[in-house]
C-alpha cells in the first residue's frame, strides 16, 4: 500500500542498520567470485576463539542487566548511534543519526515508542482518514506498539534481552583467537571473525563481551557492553502520555 511521503529516514530501514552495528555484523554485500576453469583451494576457517565466543553469549544470557553503546562508522554517509540498557525488568534505548531520533521503552511486555512527525509518516498508510492530526498526535505522546507487526519487528532487539542475545547466536561467524588486548581498563581475549568482526571479550572471570567492532563501510563503528548486573529500571510514561499506535490509525 502507498505510504504517505515524507523526507528523511524510514524508520525500519534505519532500526535495521542499528540492529547490525548492535550485533557486531556487516551490512556490505559482495558479489560472488567470478567462475574460473580452475580448482580452486577452500581456505580453512579458524575456530580457536569459538568457544570463547559462545562463552561470552552466555555470560551475557545470564547478566540480569547490562548496557550497550554502539556508534556507526564515522566514514558513512550517516553514521548512526545507538545506547541501550537491559534490566531484569525492561529495557531503554535511544537511536539516533541524521533524520532520526526516536526512544523505545518496555516494561517487559508492553512497548512504547517516543518519535518525530517524520518517522511516523513511513509507516502511515495513505489510506487512513484525517493523516496529519494523526501525525500530530502520534508525534506529540509515547506511542504503544505492538513488535509483531511486520512495520515495528526490528525493534524486539532493543526492548527485549533475550531476542538481542537470539540475534547474536543466529549468526554464523566463527572466531580465531589473536591475543589480548587491554579495552576500557579490562584485559580481554581478542577474537577475530571471519566476516570482518572483532569482538573482546574478558580474559578472565565469565569471559564477558566488553567490546565489538564490526565490519564494512556502514557498520565499521563499535559497541562498547558495560554495567553488567547494575539494577537498571527503565523510566515508563504514564498513561495519559500514551496513545496506542493500533486504535489511533485503525480510524
Amino acid at each position: 500500500m502507498r505510504k504517505l511521503p515524507f523526507s528523511g529516514v524510514h524508520l525500519t530501514a534505519a532500526v535495521a542498520t542499528v540492529a547490525l552495528l548492535a550485533t557486531g555484523c556487516s551490512s556490505d554485500s559482495k558479489p560472488p567470485a567470478p567462475k574460473t576453469p580452475t580448482a580452486v583451494a577452500t581456505p580453512s576457517v579458524d575456530t580457536s576463539g569459538d568457544a570463547a565466543y559462545a562463552k561470552a553469549l552466555d555470560a551475557l544470557s545470564t547478566s540480569t542487566a547490562f548496557h550497550a553503546l554502539a556508534q556507526g562508522d564515522a566514514g558513512s554517509a550517516n553514521p548512526l548511534k545507538f545506547d541501550i540498557h537491559f534490566g531484569q525488568t525492561g529495557s531503554e534505548a535511544t537511536v539516533q543519526g541524521t533524520g532520526l531520533n526516536l526512544t523505545l521503552v518496555s516494561d517487559g511486555t508492553n512497548v512504547y515508542m517516543k518519535a518525530p512527525a517524520a518517522l511516523w509518516a513511513s509507516n502511515l498508510d495513505s489510506s487512513v482518514k484525517n493523516p496529519a492530526a494523526k501525525l500530530a498526535l502520534l508525534s506529540s505522546k509515547w506511542v504503544k506498539i505492538d513488535t509483531t507487526l511486520d512495520a515495528f519487528s526490528s525493534y524486539d532487539i532493543f526492548t527485549s534481552k533475550d531476542k538481542y542475545i537470539a540475534k547474536l547466536k543466529s549468526q554464523t561467524t566463527h572466531y580465531g583467537l589473536a591475543g589480548t588486548q587491554k579495552v576500557n581498563g579490562v584485559t580481554t581475549t581478542v577474537l577475530k571473525g571471519n566476516n570482518g568482526s572483532t569482538w573482546y571479550v574478558e580474559s578472565t572471570g565469565k569471559g564477558r563481551p566488553v567490546k565489538t567492532t564490526g565490519a564494512g563501510a556502514t557498520t565499521g563503528g563499535s559497541t562498547t557492553i558495560d554495567q553488567y548486573d547494575v539494577p537498571f529500571s527503565p523510566q515508563l510514561p504514564s498513561a495519559s502520555q500514551v496513545v496506542d499506535y493500533k486504535t489511533v490509525t485503525a480510524s
